[in-house]
Order: C-alpha cells, then sequence, then structure tokens
C-alpha cells in the first residue's frame, strides 16, 4: 500500500473503491454458495483425504448409517461449539 501510494497509485478513494469491490464480490460468492445447498454427507470425509485413515472410516460409515436410519435430527444445524 506505501509503495503504491509513493507512486500516487493508491489514495483513500482507491482503498474505499478496492473494499467496496471486495465486498460486493465476497456478498455475491456467499448468495451463489447459498444456492446449491448443503454438501452431501459423506464429502466431510472424502473431500478432505486422499486416503482416509482407518479410524475416520468407522466414524464415517457410523455417521452415514445414522442418517440411514434417521438418526441424525439437525437440531444443531448451524452450531459451531467454539
Amino acid at each position: 500500500q506505501r509503495f503504491l501510494a509513493g507512486r500516487k497509485l493508491w489514495d483513500e478513494d482507491f482503498e474505499q473503491e478496492c473494499f467496496d469491490n471486495a465486498k460486493e464480490t465476497m456478498a455475491a460468492a456467499a448468495k451463489a454458495a447459498e444456492k446449491v445447498g448443503p454438501p452431501a454427507l459423506e464429502t466431510m470425509f472424502t473431500d478432505v483425504y486422499a486416503t482416509m485413515p482407518a479410524d475416520l472410516a468407522v466414524q464415517r460409515d457410523g455417521l452415514l448409517r445414522a442418517q440411514e436410519a434417521g438418526q441424525l435430527t439437525g437440531k444443531d444445524e448451524g452450531y459451531f461449539p467454539l
């Protein structure tokens, strides 16, 4: 930023323009992602590891069995415990 400002290529107006453009771009990307809907549950495992560790394969299988049995209520949807 200082480099560009020193060459008269960056000023407060340009900074605001960049900020506004980034904000609009992110909002449009979020809106597009929301239209796609949630990914399949198993992608939480399959899209992370090229070769899945055995303990995670056991967890995945248990989760998918619970989903098939209708045991996932969705009541914790949107909750992230941090």
